[in-house]
């Protein structure tokens, strides 16, 4: 079975430049995967192989708080004003998160229903 860590070349830190003919790929990504929001996994994996103004214009359509937490956790960089309101462009480690979700939803489609269906559970109100 593929998994992300046998797809991925993990490191320790994000290092975008070629190291022996592979990039590094953070160590932060399964952290990443994990915290992300089923419906933004999804999203994400969708946009795997986009182009980049693509993927920065859907990223620009997801609600203020999702845009907010993508610039904290640097999977996006606000415009020069400094405003999270908006996405001016989405960086490396944000490609490689969208791969990793694209990989992870490849090697078990049913994932992906999961996903949704246990967020759908999340979000009904308790009896």
């Amino acid at each position: 079975m593929r998994t992300v860590e046998s797809e991925l070349s993990i490191g320790t830190r994000f290092d975008s430049e070629q190291q022996g003919g592979q990039e590094r790929v953070p160590a932060q990504v399964a952290e990443i995967l994990a915290w992300l929001t089923p419906d933004l996994k999804t999203t994400l994996a969708s946009l795997d192989g986009a182009p980049p103004g693509v993927a920065t214009a859907v990223v620009q359509l997801l609600p203020f708080a999702l845009r907010a937490v993508l610039v904290e956790r640097e999977l996006a960089k606000p415009p020069g004003d400094g405003a999270v309101c908006a996405v001016a462009e989405l960086t490396p480690l944000a490609y490689h998160v969208m791969s990793a979700a694209a990989l992870e939803a490849s090697a078990n489609p049913g994932a992906v229903a999961d996903w949704l269906r246990r967020a759908e559970e999340a979000a009904r109100p308790s009896a």
